[in-house]
């Protein structure tokens, strides 16, 4: 239990995950500026210490392939 991982993320649900790539895809809902970091998943340990850092981040998108 000493090094328990905790994980924070988000859900959609079927009923709202369709719209809400339609509204995305129409640019009807802006999330650049809710992105504060975009880091590929090779750099997981640079993740980590972002989330380690300041209160400037937001959320941070992990972009496999990057």
């Amino acid at each position: 239990f000493k090094n328990d991982w905790t994980i924070l993320g988000s859900f959609a649900s079927c009923a709202t995950f369709h719209p809400a790539i339609r509204l995305l895809r129409e640019g009807k809902v802006k999330v650049k500026p809710l992105i504060s970091h975009t880091l590929p998943l090779s750099d997981f340990s640079e993740v980590m210490k972002v989330l380690e850092g300041d209160d400037s981040r937001m959320k941070i998108s992990i972009v496999p392939g990057m």
